[in-house]
């Protein structure tokens, strides 16, 4: 940490290949981290308390135990997996998912954007889908961490939130990014 004090940094042994055979985290530390892949869901997925607006998600998509998502908790809503977070219609809703996602437009590439330029999800953040891809803590194999939300290079498809995607921790590309959780 910056003022030397390190009782609560959460992650020790990290080097400049960030391998996970050595760097480890310890939830006891109250320090900031990298989410795991399912905290980074829970987030991009809320949707609130009550049922959605008529003409926005049914009821019947988002309650818990829909789509796969059985872990998810009762008495909330929840945005599928093929939306990009915040959206209101799948990934193959241009409108919608343009509406809270950086993603291809054409052939040429293209550069991150500045945050905070599209709409929020149902937590209020931004950029959960597209613009770049985030870190998580979460080991995929013996040689991959997991990225989520899609790049700003990515087709339409990409924005989706539930993509897993693998990839090496060493890598360092333009549109991967991360966002930071706490622990309590």
């Amino acid at each position: 940490m910056k003022d030397g004090n390190a009782d609560n940094v959460v992650y020790s042994g990290i080097d400049t290949t960030w391998e996970h055979a050595e760097t480890v985290a310890d939830s006891t530390k109250t320090g900031f981290r990298l989410p795991t892949s399912e905290e980074w869901q829970f987030a991009a997925r809320y949707a609130g308390t009550t049922a959605l607006a008529a003409g926005s998600l049914s009821a019947e998509y988002v309650a818990q135990g829909i789509r796969g998502s059985a872990s998810l908790t009762a008495g909330y809503y929840w945005t599928p997996g093929d939306y990009a977070s915040g959206a209101t219609a799948d990934n193959t809703n241009e409108t919608e998912t343009r509406a809270v996602s950086w993603y291809k437009s054409g052939a040429t590439a293209e550069m991150p954007k500045d945050a905070g330029l599209k709409n929020f999800n149902g937590l209020n953040i931004y950029d959960m889908s597209g613009n770049v891809w985030e870190w998580c803590f979460t080991q995929y194999n013996a040689d991959n961490r997991v990225i989520m939300g899609g790049g700003i290079n990515e087709p339409a498809s990409g924005m989706t939130i539930g993509n897993l995607t693998p990839l090496e921790p060493h890598t360092n590309f333009f549109s991967i990014g991360f966002r930071i959780a706490k622990n309590r």
